[in-house]
């Protein structure tokens, strides 16, 4: 489901919710992936940054994050 959900949670956290903690760990979870650099642990907003970089060079930038639930 890791594959399915990740689109899904980003686009969540990008227009309803905002990111939390809870999301950043769910999506190094779900993804199996850690693209934060030592420097940047304890900085939110550049953790936000990491993974949003991450996300942008992913397989998951071309998923259509709703359609991809119910496939």
């Amino acid at each position: 489901m890791g594959d399915r959900i990740l689109p899904y949670l980003f686009h969540y956290a990008l227009t309803e919710n905002g990111f939390s903690w809870v999301i950043l760990s769910l999506f190094s979870k779900l993804s199996g992936e850690n693209p934060i650099p030592k420097e940047h642990y304890g900085r939110f907003v550049h953790i936000i940054s990491d993974w949003m970089n991450w996300f942008i060079k992913s397989k998951y930038i071309e998923s259509d994050a709703y359609h991809d639930l119910i496939d």
